[in-house]
């Protein structure tokens, strides 16, 4: 399956001692409330935040961000070029966000964060 493709390429990062961290940038909020109606989309919304936390606890995953929702850090429709890619505000905003909920965030991001 896709899913374990995905973990031996982890696990192969992991080997060679690389650190992986995941973000999950969210979409604009209209194209957020459209898929919040899809069955599909529910699903991966209740599946992928938990198969990620998986990823992280067995420590394929250094650490992760799901922020696929634009409430998540109050990213705005002005905020997307389109309905998928976000300006880079919103992605500050994701950032700073994941980096409050996560110290191994916050260690990797601060740098970054502090630039601006």
């Amino acid at each position: 399956t896709s899913l374990q493709k995905f973990a031996d390429i982890l696990q192969y990062a992991k080997e060679e001692k690389s650190n992986v961290y995941i973000f999950v940038l969210p979409v604009a909020p209209s194209f957020f409330n459209n898929f919040e109606r899809s069955h599909r989309f529910k699903n991966i919304m209740e599946t992928l935040p938990n198969t990620l936390a998986k990823l992280e606890k067995s420590g394929l995953v250094k650490a992760q961000c799901f922020a696929l929702d634009p409430a998540f850090a109050n990213c705005q429709m002005e905020e997307f070029g389109d309905g998928i890619h976000p300006y880079d505000s919103c992605i500050s905003k994701v950032l700073q966000t994941c980096s409050k909920n996560s110290n191994e965030l916050r260690n990797l991001l601060e740098p970054i964060l502090n630039q601006n």
